[in-house]
């Protein structure tokens, strides 16, 4: 998908006409996070606003109420906006593929774009009255099994696991490892390397459609 085409999937971005996505598509930049990084944090400084990709991605934005940012929700946009420090610490719950667009560049396009702008200010406004609507929840879908000693059978139990969780659910759970990645996707896919931009968002988006489409996920 096109940096246009992330903007335009976006609820809240998506509002703007074609000519003022494609001024902040121009203006977007990528940006790769790991699982455990932050964003940024309560009291810094406001410079851009970011909008999560598609894919297996979570940000955690902590606060007095914590909220989830999911693929396609905008973060930080308050600040971005008014030019106030940032109110909460926004984490990477996963590794997490986001575009960047500097402050500058959204409040042109809104100062440009009446409608979207009242848009983007009343959704600022119900969330600040009734932050409970925006959080999010969720349950566990994906169960990664790993060895904490070197004798330990953890691709054993991890396929124990999965026909079990299956017999339960009555139904299929995949079981996802290294064979099962190289088999679909080539060889050493399963060691794609999360700066390989092009193989690793093709990695990711393999493994986003299994989710979708799995109630449950063994890794």
């Amino acid at each position: 998908m096109t940096l246009h085409g992330y903007i335009a999937a976006s609820p809240l971005l998506g509002r703007l006409p074609d000519a003022a996505i494609d001024q902040l598509a121009a203006q977007a930049e990528s940006l790769g996070l790991r699982g455990g990084e932050t964003l940024f944090k309560a009291e810094e400084p406001a410079d851009a606003l970011y909008l999560v990709t598609p894919g297996r991605r979570r940000i955690e934005v902590a606060g007095d109420v914590p909220q989830r940012g999911a693929a396609g929700d905008v973060v930080g946009e308050i600040g971005a906006l008014t030019g106030e420090p940032r109110m909460a610490t926004a984490v990477a719950m996963r590794d997490t593929l986001l575009l960047r667009i500097g402050a500058p560049a959204i409040r042109r396009v809104m100062a440009d774009n009446d409608e979207a702008e009242r848009a983007l200010l009343r959704h600022i406004v119900q969330r600040l009255r009734a932050p409970n609507r925006n959080r999010r929840t969720s349950r566990t879908r994906a169960v990664a099994v790993m060895p904490l000693t070197e004798d330990a059978d953890a691709a054993g139990l991890a396929g124990h696991l999965a026909g079990a969780l299956g017999g339960v659910l009555d139904g299929s759970v995949p079981l996802l490892n290294r064979r099962s990645v190289d088999q679909d996707l080539g060889a050493g896919a399963a060691q794609t390397r999360f700066d390989a931009r092009e193989a690793n968002a093709r990695l990711v988006g393999w493994l986003h459609e299994i989710e979708t489409d799995s109630a449950h996920v063994v890794y």
